[in-house]
């Protein structure tokens, strides 16, 4: 076990709910007319998504906590299985 501080269990399990997420946001994308005005560009030209829209697809990511529960207990059997 490290003990860093880095976070990087809890980005293994989110992967987990990488394709709930993906069918989400992507169902949701495809019934999208977007527009110019959706977007910013910074002085770098890079690419930013305007606060009203940003807040849309925060509102869209919300995973069920069923879903999550499931992942962890899903995750927990396997600590409790484990042969040390």
């Amino acid at each position: 076990m490290h003990l860093d501080g880095r976070a990087s269990l809890a980005w293994d399990l989110i992967e987990l709910l990488r394709p709930t997420l993906d069918e989400q946001l992507i169902g949701w994308i495809q019934t999208q007319k977007w527009r110019k005005r959706d977007f910013e560009v910074n002085e770098e030209g890079t690419v930013y998504l305007r606060q009203q829209l940003a807040r849309v697809v925060v509102q869209k990511s919300w995973i069920a906590d069923a879903k999550i529960k499931q992942v962890i207990r899903w995750y927990a059997g396997l600590l409790v299985e484990r042969d040390d």
